[in-house]
């Protein structure tokens, strides 16, 4: 049986716990960015810079010489 969908239930429960949620929100954002980055190496781009920041937002600075990997 698949429980894929218990397992992303539960990974978005645990961002809910107040002492630890904090740091696995950071890390999703991680994950997120490093997943545009990724897309960036695909189309030939270069990664300039990923932040991440203390309210779990994050951002990432690439550059492409294709249009479609300035788009991803």
């Amino acid at each position: 049986m698949d429980y894929w969908y218990v397992y992303l239930l539960l990974a978005y429960l645990v961002t809910l716990v107040p002492v630890v949620g904090k740091y696995f929100s950071v890390l999703n954002t991680l994950f997120h960015e490093v997943g545009h980055g990724i897309c960036a190496l695909l189309f030939k781009g270069k990664i300039r810079s990923i932040s991440l920041f203390a309210n779990t937002e994050g951002e990432i600075v690439t550059s492409s010489p294709f249009w479609l990997g300035r788009l991803v």
